[in-house]
């Protein structure tokens, strides 16, 4: 399916499944640019890059780096490797990507197999070739905190006594109210965007609530009598 372009708060998206995360991303409160410039590449850009907080996994690996972001419409994200339909991605990817900067994909669903939320395809200077060791999870940041990051697999191991951001332990099973908010913020994106009807008639008039309301509301009316006869009916 071809993806339809959308304008939402004022930007211009390639999808809808695009402008959803920009809501979601949003409704987490992670920093976070749209369709970013990557230094010497060509040919090439990724949806999104995320920026990460400064937490004791990234001192443990050395330095801070931007997570960029590939978003495409996968029921289960973690079946990129298997899908021919993304081979010429995957290749393009590996022709003109620096291994140096991390990039991963989402899809469009908020989990996938495994409660894996998203796939690595280029991580800590490799190009993987199979979801294995590199899905990425959301996780819990533990402690007054309470935000909501990313976790690779193993990236617990280094930072249980963080409590900032991505890339903290992943949730567990008793996690679910965690698990139940992320749901509700990946929902609430889509309920942003949804076409609601236009109000009926009755429903304007409820909401007035002065005279010049009132007045514009007769003037843009297509059928005054029968406004002032509900307005009658009201009074």
């Amino acid at each position: 399916m071809k993806a339809i372009p959308i304008v939402w708060k004022g930007m211009e998206f390639r999808s809808k499944l695009e402008a959803r995360y920009y809501n979601h991303f949003k409704n987490l409160d992670w920093d976070f640019d749209y369709e970013p410039q990557v230094p010497g590449l060509f040919g090439y850009q990724p949806d999104f890059v995320i920026y990460p907080k400064r937490t004791k996994l990234i001192d443990y690996l050395g330095k801070v780096k931007p997570i960029y972001v590939e978003i495409k419409p996968l029921r289960d994200v973690t079946k990129i490797f298997e899908d021919p339909d993304y081979d010429n991605f995957k290749e393009k990817i590996y022709k003109n990507w620096n291994r140096e900067n991390d990039l991963i994909v989402f899809g469009g669903k908020v989990f996938g197999r495994g409660q894996v939320s998203a796939v690595a395809i280029c991580w800590q200077n490799n190009f993987p070739k199979h979801y294995g060791s590199y899905g990425i999870h959301y996780s819990l940041a533990r402690g007054s905190n309470q935000q909501i990051g990313l976790s690779w697999n193993h990236a617990e191991l280094y930072a249980k006594d963080d409590h900032t951001y991505p890339l903290d332990g992943a949730i567990g099973d008793n996690e679910k109210e965690a698990a139940e908010y992320i749901e509700q913020s990946w929902n609430n994106a889509w309920s942003q965007m949804r076409w609601k009807p236009k109000p009926t008639l009755d429903q304007k008039i409820q909401g007035v609530k002065t005279i010049n309301e009132m007045i514009e509301l007769v003037e843009k009316t297509e059928d005054p009598d029968l406004l002032l006869d509900i307005m009658d009916e009201k009074v």
